[in-house]
């Protein structure tokens, strides 16, 4: 079972909007700034399929089992 979520009142709705429009948390974000960290935010939304973890194996299989056998691989 799901927690239970608070009840916000249409008054702290508001105030929590205003908040933000004043405080624009937005314009101080700057995102990764090493290299590492925007090599890792590249891959955020990487979870499955051809560029997920299981395709990046299968395709480094791949190109081992094509140079085992002497062939290019695809």
């Amino acid at each position: 079972m799901p927690p239970s979520r608070r009840h916000v009142s249409q008054a702290e709705r508001e105030a929590s909007r205003e908040r933000i429009l004043r405080v624009k948390p937005w314009l101080r974000s700057t995102g990764p700034r090493t290299a590492a960290g925007k090599a890792r935010s590249s891959r955020n939304a990487l979870q499955h399929g051809y560029y997920g973890t299981e395709g990046r194996e299968a395709r480094r299989l791949i190109r081992e089992l094509a140079s085992k056998l002497g062939i290019e691989a695809p």
